[in-house]
């Protein structure tokens, strides 16, 4: 699993940088055999005035070929990512498990097909 994180440079802070990429390694270790790449985009889209105005992208490309997109606004980074991260835990959990159905479903009509002739 490759790991970008787009909005941490040279001008954020380091520590960031650190809690997103522990949070994604600590969430999502289990499934990274499954995962091709995992790209986090921070934004802060006011600017300095505050509020609700943190804006998390999170996209994952699976290496079925399918592609996962979560968007999360928080107040800050340390409160939203945790809650971007299980949303995107379960997305990804729920494409895989669709995957897995739709694969079962070709392999039944495939016996049925093959039974009938």
């Amino acid at each position: 699993m490759h790991l970008w994180i787009k909005g941490c440079d040279r001008n954020s802070n380091d520590a960031v940088c650190n809690f997103v990429t522990d949070c994604v390694e600590s969430k999502l270790s289990r499934l990274s055999e499954k995962i091709r790449s995992f790209s986090v985009a921070l934004r802060d889209v006011n600017g300095p005035r505050g509020g609700v105005d943190h804006s998390i992208q999170i996209i994952v490309r699976l290496n079925s070929g399918a592609e996962v997109v979560i968007r999360h606004q928080a107040v800050d980074v340390y409160t939203g990512m945790p809650v971007a991260i299980e949303r995107t835990v379960q997305a990804v959990k729920r494409e895989l498990q669709r995957r897995r159905s739709v694969r079962r479903q070709a392999s039944r009509r495939k016996h049925v097909a093959q039974a009938l002739s």
